[in-house]
């Protein structure tokens, strides 16, 4: 990733094309193997489709022991050149790919002299394979690599309206949006992200991205920040007379009014006023301006109904909470209480 990309690198490595948290690259086995006999000048070209090995990204290795051949990788999809090299006895090429996609192969023995060449495929062993993305997500991928952020951006649009990969493309786009600080923007292609049913290798991304942007809007918000550092030193009342003053404010953003309405649940809540509280985290919720705010609300509601004795209602908000997508500890949270108000059937 380029310098520009730093931001989101870390947060979005699960994404990238390569398997690099599966099995490493230096321990994939063959998943495929032909030899060809070839006279001097002679050319034999095949065809690798994305069902014989369905994987994000593999190896192919043309080998001729000392003979010398000249090898052509092609993608059919676009044309596009992928590897072209003449005069060499041991050929490899990594090929990132995805659903639907084929290249074509073209080995031509050297003039000088022919013989047996011998093609493999290599990849990750079978039980090593992760959803794989198409064609679109993956040109996308390639951009981004390549540090050309306005084509990676474009092509991931693309592949989210085209409902190709929509979560990780609406991921991408939330990681690029914040990166050029566009908090508003990245939090809108996050909720569409947590939208859909997330791969499993991109739940923790998700739910890191969207910690990460709460985190950078508490910052931006004196007001909240002034809040905390009050709830922190044990000043409730002064903590309570800043959210109340955001709450009077009509400038004051959406985001920014329901993390206000939040901190006063807490504090009302923790000065016994249970009402006072459930009327503050409901408007938490009513007020949210997106689905990960939505659901920190909802997961307060819940638990202040545990406190007021409502089981059902807790189990309800609860059951809520957990399908607009909580963060991973506060899913963990929820569902140890899930079970304990339902310690036969579970949740």
């Amino acid at each position: 990733m380029r310098a520009a990309c730093a931001i989101i690198a870390a947060l979005l490595l699960a994404a990238a094309p390569a398997a690099a948290q599966g099995v490493p690259e230096g321990l994939w086995t063959a998943r495929g193997q032909e030899t060809y006999l070839l006279r001097g000048g002679e050319s034999v070209q095949f065809r690798v489709e994305y069902a014989q090995i369905p994987v994000r990204a593999w190896r192919l290795t043309v080998d001729g022991d000392q003979l010398l051949c000249h090898v052509n990788v092609l993608r059919l999809a676009d044309g596009s050149l992928l590897y072209q090299q003449n005069n060499e006895s041991h050929h490899e090429v990594r090929i990132p790919w995805g659903r639907d996609e084929a290249v074509a192969v073209t080995i031509t023995a050297d003039l000088s002299g022919g013989g047996v060449f011998t093609v493999k495929i290599l990849g990750p062993p079978p039980d090593d394979v992760r959803q794989a993305y198409g064609y679109v997500m993956n040109r996308g991928l390639e951009a981004l690599d390549a540090g050309d952020v306005g084509r990676a951006e474009a092509l991931f649009g693309d592949a989210a309206r085209l409902g190709e990969d929509g979560a990780a493309a609406e991921l991408m786009l939330a990681g690029l949006a914040k990166n050029r600080g566009e908090l508003d923007a990245a939090a809108s292609h996050l909720d569409r992200a947590l939208g859909h049913r997330l791969p499993p290798e991109l739940a923790d991304v998700g739910q890191e991205l969207r910690r990460q942007l709460d985190a950078v809007r508490v910052r931006g918000s004196f007001a909240l920040t002034d809040a905390d550092e009050r709830l922190a030193a044990g000043d409730t009342t002064g903590a309570e007379r800043v959210c109340r003053r955001v709450l009077a404010q009509t400038e004051a953003s959406a985001w920014t009014r329901s993390e206000a309405q939040r901190r006063l649940g807490r504090i009302l809540q923790g000065r016994g006023d249970l009402y006072g509280a459930l009327e503050a985290f409901d408007q938490a919720v009513r007020g949210a301006a997106d689905r990960g705010q939505k659901a920190l609300g909802t997961y307060d509601l819940a638990r202040l109904h545990l406190v007021l004795t409502n089981p059902d209602q807790a189990r309800a908000t609860l059951l809520i909470a957990r399908e607009l997508g909580l963060p991973a500890d506060l899913d963990r949270e929820a569902d140890v209480l899930l079970r304990q108000l339902d310690p036969e059937g579970g949740p």
